[in-house]
């Protein structure tokens, strides 16, 4: 019978289930979706759901809160001002777990973990964004130095003598 058992223990200690936990959610903030097994991902939501909770308000304790449990600051920086903006509309749900194939080594059963609102996509097409204005500037720089005209400049002829030493015969 399974009466009281707290939560999955993952053959390891409190310490690693902590650092096990910290890593995913890592990874799950810095690339918006990450493949693992189905338990870990189970394992992963609900702590995930309430450090997103808690990124929904910006204040500075908070922010402490969040690297205290994180432990990174660029991490807790991206929640605050990228990733929790997108859920103030919403009361829980934030994240979804997909079922895929099991794995070819061990056969266990995978998981892709995500964020509900596609983040992904959403900073990918941010970046082109910049990269396109960022190209077509310069595009236009260059177009612009074509432009001048430019004098051509007169090839230099390689002129290399040998200079025969004193003890040297023809």
């Amino acid at each position: 019978m399974r009466h009281r058992v707290a939560g999955k223990k993952f053959n390891r200690n409190a310490s690693s289930r902590k650092a096990l936990l910290i890593g995913l959610m890592k990874s799950l903030i810095e690339h918006g979706k990450i493949k693992t097994t189905l338990p870990k991902a189970k394992f992963l939501r609900p702590e995930i759901e309430k450090i997103i909770t808690m990124s929904r308000i910006d204040t500075l304790s908070t922010r402490r809160l969040l690297i205290s449990r994180i432990g990174d600051k660029v991490l807790v920086s991206k929640l605050i001002d990228q990733i929790g903006p997108m859920f103030i509309g919403r009361n829980g749900g934030y994240t979804r777990i997909l079922k895929m194939a099991p794995r070819s080594g061990d056969v266990s059963k995978m998981a892709e973990i995500s964020f509900v609102v596609d983040l992904v996509k959403s900073e990918i097409m941010k970046e082109t964004k910049k990269k396109v204005s960022e190209k077509s500037e310069k595009i236009e720089k260059v177009k612009k130095v074509d432009a001048r005209v430019i004098p051509k400049t007169e090839k230099k002829q390689k002129t290399s003598k040998k200079v025969k030493s004193e003890g040297e015969i023809k």
